[in-house]
């Protein structure tokens, strides 16, 4: 953790988007296995819409939000908008900390 309760980094390589149910679909063709089809729907929202972009290995994040499942978290970077992603793509990141980061919201 970094500088606040609401402030991490990104773990690997990961993806942070404009909807949260782009991060919904990813997270559950992830737990069906289905790698080929996470990968392509991807980089369609990278690329194709521009929906998403990708945020590196150890960018600093600050939580801004989540949605009702937790699911997906929206983060902010920079000056940039806040975006979606997953919580399991942040360092050490647990439930309690999620809860008292968007606590402090």
């Amino acid at each position: 953790m970094a500088a606040s309760d609401s402030t991490f980094t990104v773990k690997g390589t990961s993806i942070g988007c404009n909807d949260p149910s782009i991060i919904g679909r990813l997270t559950q063709l992830a737990s069906e296995g289905r790698r080929e089809v996470f990968t392509a729907l991807e980089l369609v929202e990278i690329i194709r819409h521009r929906n998403c972009v990708q945020l590196d290995d150890g960018t600093v994040v600050e939580i801004q939000r989540g949605d009702p499942s937790n699911i997906a978290i929206c983060v902010r970077y920079g000056e940039a908008d806040c975006r979606w992603m997953s919580p399991e793509a942040i360092n050490g990141l647990t439930p309690e900390g999620l809860e008292n980061a968007l606590k402090r919201r």
